[in-house]
């Protein structure tokens, strides 16, 4: 995609079609929002959605918004409940089923997110029925079935349904969305207590966002692994993916990528070291507090154990110290705090 992204722009520039060179620069944008790399892609989006505004074209105004607002969230600009409402307003006036079906996609895991998992349904079954109406199957709407089944402890639907997403991007050629997919059944046998499955998965996925140098997803899914390593009681192994993890979200421009993965950090260590684990999640929770986004439900699970299992090693007063200490904490910080405590145990 981004080779003929990058000549369709270049053919364009030297035309005098408008639309034209809006569209190329759209997709040369969304080349790099697809490899998330939102700092290459942000210019590219904003100068096309200027076009589109200009040019009265509707439709690419609205798909080009959708992008631009997944970016702006990670990098915690604006919050996905403000952005995904001036979404699907766009792609409703739009009209074009596609584009509504990807955004009621969104509109049912921010619905989910909030722990609204009725209208998430209702949302997903929209969705569902556009797809159907044009033959698309390339969708992530299984996916958010899967999802919606997972945090109702439906694991058996749950399975079915990120087999079946999983199934549908291995059939469309989709290598990144699959690795989506694959992760999320790694975390469903993890939950099940299978864990030498859900290693095979996220293993899986690794190797396909590696493949596709997708560094937020190489982030989360060797945290994802180093938990696991812990479960399997593999010390050892669990502190070199949990290193390699928060070394990689350090670098990057994305908030959410750095939470999850201190997150998981948390849930694996609270017991071996719980003053570490609280003040590290009083930091998340206070990110999440000031940005009014909620946590994502499974990754909530994860922070509900990590304090449940610390208030049984620490009193009252060291819990609530530790976590107004961690409160006052960047996530970079807390980061910095994960990394000397790895380097330390």
């Amino acid at each position: 995609m981004w080779a003929s992204a990058k000549a369709s722009l270049a053919l364009c520039e030297g035309g005098t079609d408008q639309r034209d060179l809006a569209i190329a620069r759209f997709y040369k944008g969304s080349a790099f929002f697809r490899l998330e790399d939102y700092e290459s892609a942000l210019p590219l989006l904003e100068q096309s959605l200027t076009e589109f505004r200009e040019l009265k074209d509707l439709y690419w105004e609205a798909v080009t918004h959708g992008q631009l607002s997944v970016i702006l969230v990670a990098k915690g600009e604006k919050s996905q409940g403000e952005t995904i409402v001036q979404d699907l307003e766009l792609a409703r006036k739009a009209g074009e089923r596609l584009n509504l079906a990807e955004v009621l996609k969104w509109q049912s895991f921010w619905a989910w997110t909030n722990n609204q998992i009725d209208k998430a349904e209702a949302y997903v079954k929209e969705a569902q029925t556009l797809y159907d109406q044009i033959g698309h199957t390339a969708s992530s709407g299984s996916l958010v079935q899967g999802l919606i089944a997972h945090i109702r402890n439906d694991y058996q639907q749950a399975r079915i349904m990120y087999t079946k997403s999983k199934e549908q991007f291995e059939l469309h050629g989709e290598k990144y969305r699959k690795s989506y997919a694959l992760q999320d059944l790694g975390a469903l046998a993890r939950d099940e207590g299978d864990f030498q499955l859900a290693k095979s998965y996220v293993e899986e996925a690794l190797k396909i966002v590696n493949e596709v140098g997708v560094r937020t997803r190489i982030g989360y899914q060797l945290a994802l692994l180093g938990q696991i390593e812990y479960l399997q009681g593999n010390l050892e192994g669990s502190k070199r993916k949990f290193n390699e993890s928060l070394c990689i979200v350090k670098e990057i421009d994305d908030l959410y990528s750095k939470s999850d993965s201190l997150l998981i950090f948390s849930n694996a260590y609270a017991i071996l070291q719980p003053p570490i684990a609280v003040r590290i999640l009083g930091a998340v929770q206070a990110y999440y507090r000031n940005i009014k986004d909620p946590i994502h439900p499974l990754r909530k699970r994860d922070s509900d154990s990590a304090i449940a299992q610390a208030r049984q090693h620490l009193d009252e007063s060291a819990f609530n110290a530790a976590w107004a200490e961690g409160e006052k904490m960047s996530l970079d910080e807390a980061l910095d705090l994960a990394l000397k405590t790895l380097e330390e145990m």
